[in-house]
């Protein structure tokens, strides 16, 4: 059975005769019969009583009509789906992120893309960046999001965002009513580091920061991750340094103020793999050249504190 045949027949059914359905599609009268007849003989059923004045359905015919019209309907869909998927304006885009970019980078970047696609199925999966890489190259994942990413030749990786640094302190501290803070004015307090291992990250940005400054604190502690160092800073156990994103997670007894370095900020990169060609992902990476303005994360609150 071919599309061609159920064309044939519809067009007869709608027409009521062989030669308008042969008009309507633009052939002679001949093929349109002939493809009418192997379509019976193939279905084993009547199709079409013939009559002196055209051809009328029978009662195969019309239920085998409704059928007709959804698989014709179905292959249009198809054709435009398939076209559309070619295009890179349907599809899925899986996106894997590590840390604290989930916060603001990421999701001001996806909603760009949906914004530009918005048939695109978006898949997010939290992993570690090395896991990433790996992911990368067995197809799991066609983006990934992290701080920081190690070299590596197979794959690509570029710079999305750039947030300002905030100092995370409990609210007790006499420089919690500080609007902004220098990283001279943190010294004598104990600092808590995240994220611990897997460098390099965004710990070893924070050293580096330090020591160009020539500031010396005491290291009180290596979290886990964001969460866990705040967890820590309500305790009283010292203070942190957060991009700007960690100021959306709420814990109490702690407030932010912001780090008055402008040379000093925190990025989010964004790798995948080079030889990864699908559609899907060259249009998210079109997005990523769109410059437009995105609503950025409201200016943290001091928490815990009278308002």
């Amino acid at each position: 059975m071919e599309l061609r045949q159920l064309r044939y027949f519809i067009a007869v059914a709608e027409e009521g005769s062989f030669g308008g359905a042969a008009q309507r599609v633009h052939v002679t009268q001949p093929p349109v019969t002939r493809q009418i007849h192997a379509l019976e003989q193939e279905l084993k059923v009547t199709l079409f009583v013939r009559t002196p004045r055209g051809a009328i359905l029978t009662e195969a015919g019309r239920v085998f009509l409704e059928e007709a019209r959804e698989i014709i309907e179905r292959s249009r869909r198809a054709g435009e789906r398939s076209r559309a998927a070619d295009r890179g304006e349907i599809g899925r885009l899986t996106v894997a992120f590590f840390g604290s970019s989930i916060y603001q980078a990421v999701p001001m970047i996806l909603r760009r893309f949906r914004a530009q696609v918005p048939l695109a199925q978006i898949v997010l999966v939290s992993m570690g960046k090395d896991r990433q890489q790996e992911a990368l190259r067995s197809g799991a994942i066609d983006i990934g999001f992290s701080r920081y990413f190690n070299p590596a030749p197979d794959i690509e990786v570029m710079t999305v965002a750039e947030e300002p640094l905030y100092v995370a302190l409990p609210v007790e501290d006499n420089l919690a009513h500080a609007t902004s803070l220098r990283l001279p004015d943190l010294i004598g307090r104990s600092l808590i580091l995240f994220p611990s291992g897997n460098r390099p990250s965004f710990a070893d940005a924070v050293l580096s920061a330090l020591s160009a400054a020539s500031v010396n604190l005491v290291i009180g502690a290596e979290a886990e991750d964001q969460t866990s160092a705040l967890a820590l800073v309500s305790i009283g156990s010292g203070i942190c340094i957060a991009p700007e994103a960690v100021t959306s997670i709420r814990m109490p007894g702690v407030t932010f103020v912001r780090l008055a370095e402008p040379n000093i900020t925190s990025p989010t990169h964004c790798a995948y793999l080079k030889a990864n060609t699908t559609p899907i992902l060259s249009a998210f990476m079109r997005s990523l050249s769109d410059k437009k303005p995105v609503k950025r994360a409201q200016e943290p609150r001091k928490v815990g504190k009278k308002r």
